[in-house]
């Protein structure tokens, strides 16, 4: 049984109708509209998309102003490059190995 069955059928069911009397309400001729699912999954995917871009602009639109926040704060500060850690490890790297005796 495939969805527009299903759909159908329980269509019929709200409709007072037994499951399964078609003639008053076709899973192809009604539910689909005759569509093929070549014509079906594409709607389908556009009409996901369009529900949720509004979303997406959304959330784009928060992450940009939360990348702006800091740089306004930050924008009197001197720059540093927060790499502190470096000099120490170069200069640890540099010393002389113990050599045995």
């Amino acid at each position: 049984m495939n969805a527009n069955e299903v759909i159908a059928n329980r269509a019929l069911e709200l409709m007072g109708r037994a499951k399964g009397e078609y003639p008053h309400l076709h899973p192809n001729e009604h539910v689909n509209l005759g569509q093929s699912p070549n014509d079906v999954c594409p709607t389908a995917l556009r009409l996901a998309t369009w529900t949720a871009i509004g979303r997406l602009l959304t959330a784009l639109s928060d992450l940009r102003q939360a990348f702006r926040g800091p740089r306004a704060v930050m924008r009197d500060q001197p720059w540093r490059d927060g790499h502190r850690h470096r000099p120490d490890r170069a200069s640890r790297l540099r010393r002389p190995c113990p050599r045995p005796s």
